[in-house]
């Protein structure tokens, strides 16, 4: 899962050019869904092909400009590592993409600039906070977002016997 900054958004809508792709789509962690997902992504390239090629694009130039959302077709490890949501953005040597923790609807827009407006809720997700574990044998702390939570290590003893020097046998 990618985390989307605003520096990153910054970026995207400061990118203009004839042929701005910009591509989303849901996809699943898991299960038969997660299989299907690589379909979805080749029927929404060859409906961005189809569109660019109408609108006066030669084909050699619609291939180069689609190679690298392609080659994600056949990457396995790419599609065992998804969130909720996909992100793309095709434009003249650009591409970049986003495995993002939102459901979207599948779209499709090809302007001059990229269509942005989809990843600003994801903007205000920051919430964090920390959640700190203690039970009679273990302390540990955890640092938490609303997409991630992570253990953060202790540089003190976290049990009564690390406390104690005491050994449980």
């Amino acid at each position: 899962m990618d985390i989307l900054n605003p520096t990153d958004l910054r970026f995207l809508i400061a990118q203009q050019g004839r042929w701005c792709v910009s591509l989303y789509m849901p996809t699943h962690r898991l299960g038969r869904e997660q299989q299907q997902d690589p379909v979805r992504l080749k029927n929404l390239l060859a409906k961005a092909e189809t569109e660019l090629l109408a609108n006066g694009l030669r084909r050699p130039k619609v291939q180069k400009l689609m190679q690298p959302a392609e080659e994600l077709l056949w990457d396995k490890g790419f599609w065992q590592h998804q969130s909720d949501g996909l992100a793309m953005f095709l434009a003249n040597e650009f591409f970049v993409k986003y495995c993002l923790p939102a459901g979207f609807e599948e779209l499709l827009i090809i302007t001059k600039s990229f269509h942005t407006k989809p990843l600003v809720p994801l903007l205000n997700r920051v919430g964090k906070f920390y959640v700190l574990f203690v039970s009679s044998k273990n302390v540990r702390l955890f640092h938490g977002s609303a997409d991630t939570i992570s253990e953060i290590p202790l540089k003190f003893p976290t049990s009564i016997h690390e406390a104690l020097g005491t050994d449980e046998s």
